[in-house]
């Protein structure tokens, strides 16, 4: 028995297009695949490329993390230090008179002290400049600090003199790795020309009016003490939570006690500078507030608050 005429026509008709379909799944399938394959490729070389940045990130980070923090300590426990005796204990007495300010070693100190840490600064910034920092707390909480130094309230110099003093403390060597000199190498260059010329203005209108209780000059040092101290322990606190106080590099070992504040030295003018500086530091995790450094603060319960 045989099909009709227009049923054999019809089913030759659709065997042709279901041929032509399966022809054209089959050209596709090999163009479809390699399209997949290449998602796939460019998904996981972007993943790969992200995990090479966050750990470049990490890595820089754990190499600058520990001299920064050591290097702005230093800064504080010195000028606390001489604030609270009131920078008299800068100007040794030898046989009833001063020692010439230009050959006292506490005074090459605190210059030394003050343009290291510009130099950490420089040597932060410059990585920032070929990794995302921020990508790290660690690295948020030091820029954030490099930022308020330079705030227009909060600087000691302008800018340039800034970079350029810290500049001048950064040594190369032949591989290209960077490092902050030591204090005795600088008391070896201090006197080259290049260096004294950017250094005597630090040292000219600032840390000698300072010496000599130059109001203005001792709120400067002051000030920048102040958030200094508030910036490391917003690192601190970055760290702690980066590390959960137990990871190799963890800086929390490096200052074991809490440094008193300097709140008491601070002019009504130099606390507002210094609470203004507290929104750089937003969005790092359990950071301190600045009025903890800027007022009077008494314990309850085991938490510093400010005394009504």
């Amino acid at each position: 028995m045989s099909l009709p005429e227009s049923i054999t026509v019809e089913l030759q008709s659709s065997s042709g297009i279901w041929s032509t379909a399966k022809d054209i799944i089959t050209a596709l399938t090999p163009l479809v695949s390699v399209g997949i394959a290449a998602v796939l490729s460019d998904r996981l070389l972007r993943d790969r490329k992200s995990r090479d940045l966050a750990e470049d990130v990490r890595l820089v980070v754990s190499q600058r993390v520990e001299p920064f923090f050591r290097s702005g300590d230093a800064l504080v426990a010195k000028l606390s230090t001489l604030a609270q005796a009131d920078f008299v204990s800068v100007l040794p007495q030898q046989h009833g008179a001063a020692r010439p300010l230009t050959e006292n070693i506490v005074l090459l100190n605190l210059e030394y002290l003050v343009a290291a840490f510009w130099a950490q600064i420089e040597l932060l910034l410059s990585d920032a400049q070929s990794v995302r920092l921020r990508e790290d707390a660690r690295g948020q909480a030091m820029l954030a600090l490099a930022s308020a130094i330079e705030h227009r309230h909060v600087s000691l110099l302008p800018r340039e003199y800034q970079r350029a003093i810290g500049s001048a403390l950064i040594d190369r060597d032949e591989s290209g790795a960077t490092r902050v000199v030591n204090f005795f190498e600088y008391c070896k260059i201090r006197s080259d020309p290049e260096v004294s010329r950017v250094i005597d203005v630090l040292r000219d209108e600032v840390l000698m009016p300072a010496l000599k209780r130059n109001r203005r000059a001792v709120q400067s040092l002051v000030l920048m003490c102040t958030v200094v101290h508030y910036g490391l322990d917003c690192l601190l606190a970055a760290d702690d939570a980066v590390l959960g106080n137990t990871g190799d590099g963890d800086i929390v070992s490096l200052r074991p006690f809490q440094r008193d504040t300097i709140y008491n030295k601070l002019s009504q003018r130099s606390r507002r500078d210094a609470e203004s500086i507290e929104r750089f530091f937003e969005g790092i995790k359990d950071a301190p507030q600045i009025r903890l450094y800027t007022r009077p603060t008494t314990m309850i319960n085991g938490e510093l608050v400010r005394k009504i």
